[in-house]
């Protein structure tokens, strides 16, 4: 639940500035174990990543964790937000 957590705050943190990282997986969060003994992890590989108020359109992503609006026509059919950076995470559609 901690990781969840975590990268759940990453995601806010980054939605707050705009930044979509695109391609949220479990290969792209590390984990540091801090000077206290505590464990923390981080969002990484931003390669896909992009700074938006705009939807975006783009059909990119990890095949098994890419978000439904992605390739079900929605890129085609006015774009895609933020929220698929939070369906990747495992709640679904944000929306909801």
């Amino acid at each position: 639940m901690e990781i969840i957590l975590q990268v759940s705050e990453g995601l806010n943190f980054l939605h707050s500035i705009n930044i979509v990282h695109r391609d949220i997986k479990p290969e792209n969060v590390l984990k540091q174990i801090g000077k206290d003994g505590k464990e923390y992890y981080k969002i990484t590989d931003f390669g896909l990543s992009s700074n938006r108020e705009k939807l975006m359109t783009s059909k990119i992503g990890t095949a098994y964790y890419v978000a439904p609006e992605i390739i079900d026509g929605r890129a085609d059919q006015g774009g895609y937000d933020k929220s698929i950076d939070t369906w990747a995470l495992g709640y679904g559609d944000a929306n909801d």
